[in-house]
């Protein structure tokens, strides 16, 4: 557990020296959903605590904002730089190494798969959540509005 609450706390400042806050929100709920899965497929000990760990800590490597650039090289670095000393470290950078790119389930291990799809999971519930919110906005600028013109005008925002 402490070494879970090391991974967090190491996320958090990340998050707030570089991208002000903005992603933590994004690690919180991928960590809920990588404990929920955990939870239902039984999975506990140190494989959980990687998991847990890793779910904190995925998107550090994005401090640069680059389609491409070398995630695992950054994420050694960033542990280096803040001192995160765990014994589980070259596990955790696997499985981050492992939640993004070409998708093959059968080379990858659980932990890694349940990380890649909760993450997916939290991005694809996220763009539903502006999807619902634009349909909302244009359903109240539609009210009382017919033709085709007015409709127009209002979806060219969205």
């Amino acid at each position: 557990m402490k070494d879970i609450k090391a991974a967090e706390k190491l996320c958090r400042r990340i998050f707030k020296d570089f991208y002000k806050n903005k992603r933590i929100k994004h690690s919180e709920r991928v960590v809920k959903l990588c404990e929920d899965y955990a939870k239902k497929l039984n999975i506990k000990g140190t494989d959980r605590a990687v998991l847990i760990k890793a779910a904190w800590l995925h998107d550090v490597g994005r401090i640069i904002d680059k389609e491409k650039h070398n995630e695992v090289k950054i994420i050694k670095n960033v542990f280096k730089i803040y001192k995160y000393d765990d014994s589980d470290k070259e596990d955790i950078i696997e499985l981050i190494s492992n939640h993004k790119g070409k998708f093959c389930p059968a080379r990858l291990k659980l932990r890694s798969a349940i990380l890649r799809i909760c993450d997916k999971i939290d991005k694809l519930n996220v763009e539903m959540k502006n999807c619902e919110d634009n349909l909302s906005e244009i359903d109240k600028e539609l009210e009382g509005k017919k033709s085709r013109k007015d409709f127009e005008k209002i979806t060219k925002k969205y």
